[in-house]
């Protein structure tokens, strides 16, 4: 049993390269677009190119992505717009959107990217496409400034393990580029098959004011278990806890910072996360 395990984790990772990339599906679903919504940024995105009818992306794949850039072999490949954010992104004003992308990127860059849009004189101009980042799985973030963030969920995994996680990002005014950092990490273990493996999932999320402050904070619920790796057979000797853990908002920093005793289990069970904040 365990080299067949072990057969098919080296099956995925040569089929997919180093790594495997998930969202969390319904975690925070960011919205698709309606028919018309569509329309109007494809129009600022690829007019000769739209696809689909109700419109659905880009055929063939645009320039600035790889596979339109240097994959000629795959120029026809649909670059599909998923999901619409609209909100004030680089500045407070500002009459923005964030497309999110899939397809016309290899493993590499994503399997797809985000573009920002400006609405000028009623009509969307595309600014900038972010390769990679992935905003399927986000929710507007209002700053009292007038100025909106991101937080996202996502998942990493590969042959030797994997994370979940949660990410508040922003982008610059100066040059839309992109900028953030993980609120909070849980890791996975279990793949790699070692003699102590642990693994984290995210189970909920919610935003509400934790100190009577008027701004939103963070509650997050996380399963946590230890003690058998996805080589097992025999996986009676799991033990799984729940943990709840709180984040304010410090508006000077523009992050999400544990409570002192959400900081204290985080420390109790550092095993379980990926510590960079």
């Amino acid at each position: 049993m365990r080299r067949w395990i072990r057969a098919v984790l080296l099956v995925l990772g040569l089929l997919f390269g180093e790594s495997l990339c998930f969202g969390l599906g319904s975690f925070w679903q960011s919205p698709s677009p309606t028919p018309s919504q569509a329309a109007e940024l494809l129009k600022a995105i690829c007019p000769s190119s739209i696809a689909g009818d109700p419109p659905s992306g880009c055929r063939p794949c645009p320039k600035y992505t790889s596979v339109g850039d240097s994959w000629p072999e795959n120029v026809q490949e649909l670059f599909k717009l998923d999901t619409v954010l609209y909100g004030s992104f680089t500045a407070a004003g500002a009459e923005e959107a964030l497309a999110g992308f899939s397809g016309c990127e290899s493993h590499a860059t994503g399997f797809g990217g985000t573009i920002l849009l400006n609405k000028v004189s009623g009509a969307w101009v595309m600014v900038k496409y972010i390769q990679a980042w992935g905003t399927g799985a986000c929710r507007i973030y209002h700053l009292r400034t007038g100025r909106d963030l991101l937080l996202c969920a996502g998942e990493y995994h590969n042959m030797g393990g994997g994370s979940e996680y949660i990410w508040l990002s922003s982008i610059s005014r100066d040059d839309q580029s992109l900028s953030g950092r993980n609120v909070i990490e849980v890791i996975d273990t279990r793949p790699a098959c070692d003699d102590h493996p642990v693994w984290g999932t995210i189970d909920k999320a919610e935003l509400h004011d934790l100190n009577g402050d008027g701004v939103p904070d963070l509650t997050v619920w996380l399963s946590l278990g230890q003690g058998a790796s996805l080589c097992d057979v025999d996986t009676s000797k799991e033990t799984v806890q729940k943990l709840k853990l709180d984040f304010l908002f410090q508006q000077d920093t523009e992050s999400f910072v544990p409570t002192l005793s959400s900081k204290g289990l985080i420390a109790s069970h550092r095993a379980f996360f990926k510590t960079d904040n």
